[in-house]
């Protein structure tokens, strides 16, 4: 008797906790959406997003997208409503995309909230007074197995470096598989790059007027990415 009261009993106590379970589930309603977003702090490499907190909310997803060039996705997680985004490009224009989230578990009566976005565009840096100006209208040209980089002459350069990052296709990602800076001549304002990884991808170059006279001088350009299809 003892036992068939007992078994009753937990019985009872399941059927309660999976009843209260779907009335969770099918009761769900979303967050809210995150309002007032604000830029702030906005640098040539780094700015800080801010927004009115959510309540019940553990956490934000955001997401911040180079809309300029489409390359480049960072992914934070912020307790708080705010987050601070640095190593971006200068004088590019940027997308963030940001929702407040829920637990995610049975017990928690709410779902993420909708997808809320804004827009900026970084700054350009200064060139501090006597160095040389940083590279401008970066080309590329991928033609019969080789890379035609080009940029504007820079009024006083001794001669110009040249740095070269070669990616491939791993798992549908792009991963850096090598390196190679290059020395450029003065009288020049281009560099073919013929020594291309097998089955590169995607190269990001960039390039610096530089100077004998003062060789710490490294005011560099943007970066230039090119992609290349492999048959």
């Amino acid at each position: 008797m003892c036992f068939k009261k007992v078994l009753f009993f937990m019985l009872s106590i399941f059927i309660v906790v999976m009843s209260s379970s779907c009335a969770i589930v099918f009761n769900e309603v979303s967050l809210n959406a995150p309002k007032n977003l604000r830029v702030e702090n906005l640098t040539h490499d780094s700015v800080i997003i801010t927004w009115d907190k959510v309540s019940n909310a553990i956490d934000y997803e955001v997401e911040c997208t180079n809309i300029s060039s489409g390359e480049e996705s960072f992914m934070y997680f912020p307790d708080e409503p705010k987050v601070k985004i640095e190593n971006l490009d200068w004088d590019e224009s940027y997308e963030v995309k940001i929702k407040a989230r829920a637990s995610g578990t049975i017990w928690d009566k709410y779902t993420n909230s909708e997808t809320v976005k804004i827009t900026f565009t970084t700054k350009m840096p200064g060139v501090p007074a006597g160095e040389l100006e940083r590279p401008l209208n970066l080309k590329s040209v991928y033609e019969n197995g080789h890379v035609i980089f080009s940029w504007d002459k820079v009024a006083g350069a001794d001669f110009y470096e040249v740095k070269c990052e070669y990616y491939n296709l791993y798992n549908g990602l792009d991963k850096l598989v090598s390196y190679r800076p290059e020395p450029v001549s003065a009288e020049f304002n281009y560099l073919i790059d013929d020594r291309l990884p097998v089955d590169v991808s995607k190269i990001c170059y960039r390039v610096c007027a530089r100077s004998k006279v003062n060789p710490e001088m490294k005011n560099w350009s943007k970066k230039n990415i090119i992609r290349i299809k492999n048959k």
